[in-house]
């Protein structure tokens, strides 16, 4: 939401923080998936990856489909939005499985997608001592993925059309690989750190951080330089792991009031309708040239918060639908460990 609202814009921390917050976020998710994988393998050894599956895709599917649904019938009742996009029957039926490049940032949900229909074998290509062969790979193609990004960008055109808007960088984004560095890292701090952030552990990871922004600076090299900013962004796409396993740790220690840290509780259960929620918001102020543009940071913040606001009905209605259609499993009773 601050992304679209452009807060702190031209700061490092926007640079750094808030424009990079999807690929810190693959770290957690990362992270969630593992843990959210052994929580199952406790639960049901025998059917863990069916039960995985369900539990995943039931929490993401119904409020994809309800913001999927809303846009499709603004659109079309309304009139198509102006642009280079051609929407049709294929399109639309294609936006099912989460193949959107009509709508924004919702690459983020095919980038999701995929590694949720991928995890089982990323985690088992993890096991053993494979990780020692696996993570410097994983660290190799994201780095390559932002030195290509405009190759990637032409053959995903080459493959799946020209359909899509300017200059498409939605091909970009939905490339898995680009993001398999940070998913890696999130299971293997899950396997062998339990998910916890120690002091120690937090500063390494502000450490490599701070090696990293400077090696990102060396990268850029000289302002007039054209590539310049391609070298900068292959580096920077490896320096968003330490990032979010740096804030992770600091935010551990924040002394963050009680009352706060329920409301952020709050928002991490919800999190999903309300990115849904605000991305149809933003999506439909944008292709109908209702978008404000606003100057200052103040207004800004304030329409963060409208869209924040506004994502929450489409939450709401997600995990509706969600109860409708998947029917939860009951709760097993806790087994005493052995004494």
């Amino acid at each position: 939401m601050f992304i679209h609202a452009v807060l702190a814009e031209g700061t490092l921390f926007y640079r750094r923080v808030i424009d990079r917050a999807v690929l810190i976020f693959m770290v957690l998710f990362g992270m969630s998936s593992e843990l959210w994988w052994q929580r199952e393998v406790a639960r049901d050894p025998e059917h863990a990856t069916r039960n995985w599956f369900r539990g995943r895709l039931s929490r993401l599917l119904p409020g994809y489909w309800a913001m999927m649904a809303i846009w499709w019938l603004v659109v079309v009742l309304w009139h198509p939005p102006e642009g280079s996009i051609k929407l049709s029957v294929p399109l639309a039926l294609a936006s099912i499985i989460g193949y959107t490049p009509s709508i924004g940032t919702s690459w983020f949900v095919t980038l999701i997608l995929q590694y949720i229909l991928l995890f089982p074998l990323l985690r088992k290509s993890l096991s053993g001592r494979w990780y020692l062969l696996v993570l410097p790979l994983s660290a190799l193609a994201t780095w390559w993925t932002g030195w290509k990004m405009f190759d990637i960008v032409d053959v995903g055109k080459a493959i799946l059309g020209d359909n899509i808007q300017w200059p498409g960088w939605y091909y970009h984004w939905i490339f898995g690989p680009r993001a398999v560095f940070n998913v890696v890292v999130g299971i293997l701090f899950v396997r062998f750190f339990k998910g916890r952030m120690t002091p120690q552990l937090t500063m390494i990871a502000i450490v490599l951080t701070i090696i990293g922004e400077y090696a990102a600076n060396v990268a850029r090299g000289d302002l007039s330089d054209d590539i310049g900013p391609i070298r900068e962004l292959s580096v920077i796409q490896l320096v968003d792991v330490p990032l979010a396993l740096a804030l992770l740790g600091i935010i551990k220690v924040l002394p963050i009031p009680e009352f706060l840290r329920r409301f952020l509780g709050w928002c991490g259960i919800w999190s999903w309708g309300i990115y849904l929620g605000h991305l149809l918001v933003q999506e439909l102020l944008n292709i109908y040239g209702a978008h404000p543009r606003l100057s200052n940071q103040p207004a800004r913040a304030l329409y963060g918060i409208v869209l924040f606001l506004l994502g929450v009905p489409v939450a709401v209605v997600a995990d509706r639908l969600r109860k409708l259609l998947f029917r939860e499993r009951k709760a097993e009773p806790a087994v005493a460990s052995p004494r």
